[in-house]
């Protein structure tokens, strides 16, 4: 997923996507109404690609999202890896062309706007800030926290928790987290 052949990192992205097209409709035809997609780090890039094109998305919650492949290998790629891409001829912009079709900041979302919640960490080393920042403006900056931690430690961050209370609460509802079910 993360390397030179950004083909291919598309292609496996709009994989992903057909195959939670495919899970969408068979929850549908299960007779599933208001459906939510919730995914982290490329998870969550999945998530807003899939609020892109899936109309039929009651919800989406975007944490701690990739959101350019391109510039996430570009500054997590050795400099000689780089310079093997540009030697071999995929600079920056070409890769960059080659994953658009599968960039969920180049498509607009359908999710309605008090629907989409995105959470990210300012201190996060791989999924750094400047890439949620880009997702929250795409999408009218939406309901969002920013927690202090790394990537994965949004579980132990309360404005986390709280957002996805309210991310999945349905007509006033509350749905309870597994941690809150088995206290």
């Amino acid at each position: 997923m993360f390397g030179a052949d950004f083909l291919d990192s598309a292609h496996a992205l709009a994989q992903a996507v057909w195959d939670l097209r495919r899970l969408l409709g068979w929850i549908r035809a299960e007779g599933g109404r208001e459906i939510a997609c919730y995914g982290l780090s490329l998870g969550g890039y999945c998530a807003a690609l899939l609020a892109s094109i899936a109309p039929e998305l009651g919800r989406v919650i975007a944490g701690i999202p990739a959101t350019d492949f391109v510039r996430l290998v570009w500054r997590h790629a050795p400099l000689a890896s780089r310079e093997m891409m540009e030697r071999a001829g995929i600079s920056r912009a070409l890769a960059s062309e080659v994953m658009r079709p599968v960039s969920p900041l180049a498509l607009a979302p359908l999710v309605p706007h008090a629907r989409r919640f995105v959470f990210g960490a300012p201190d996060d080393q791989f999924v750094p800030p400047d890439q949620v920042r880009d997702l929250l403006a795409h999408w009218g900056t939406p309901q969002h926290v920013w927690y202090p931690g790394a990537h994965l430690s949004f579980r132990v961050h309360a404005p986390v928790q709280e957002l996805l209370r309210e991310a999945l609460a349905h007509e006033g509802e509350r749905f309870p987290l597994v941690e809150e079910k088995q206290r």
